[in-house]
């Protein structure tokens, strides 16, 4: 049986995956991972671009440019205890927010909830009942 609550532990961070690092995170053992947000490209100035390229670059197809990616990070990662997505993803790579050929990056935010993986379900209805219950809990501010 699958059991996801929606009771935080704490709420997550917007965090930061620049080209070559690894998006790895990982919840005790009685939780599962949810993730809340996923953007995918050159959002912002941050540490992955700095103000300087910014300031060079004011075209949208070099800056600004992105893709809300949450259904392709929420599929690999929510319900697990730990997953791992390496910048460049070739399934991220695929959303072609940007010019071909930019650097893009990977931002996310996640919180561990209490729950547990269901091992005995196809993992593709287990991600989508995951994804419903995240939509589900924003939809009543409960996370």
């Amino acid at each position: 049986m699958t059991t996801v609550h929606c009771v935080l532990d704490h709420a997550g961070d917007l965090e930061e995956y620049c080209l070559m690092e690894t998006f790895r995170p990982r919840c005790w053992k009685s939780e599962v991972i949810i993730v809340e947000e996923a953007i995918y490209g050159r959002r912002r100035v941050g540490k992955c671009m700095g103000s300087k390229e910014a300031n060079r670059v004011q075209d949208p197809q070099y800056f600004g440019c992105f893709a809300n990616v949450l259904h392709i990070v929420g599929r690999k990662c929510s319900g697990r205890k730990e997953c791992t997505i390496n910048i460049p993803d070739p399934d991220l790579e695929q959303t072609m927010p940007c010019l071909e050929g930019l650097k893009m990056f990977l931002e996310v935010r996640y919180s561990c909830v209490e729950g547990t993986f269901c091992n005995f379900c196809p993992q593709t209805w287990f991600c989508s009942l995951v994804l419903m219950l995240t939509e589900l809990c924003q939809i009543v501010n409960i996370l």
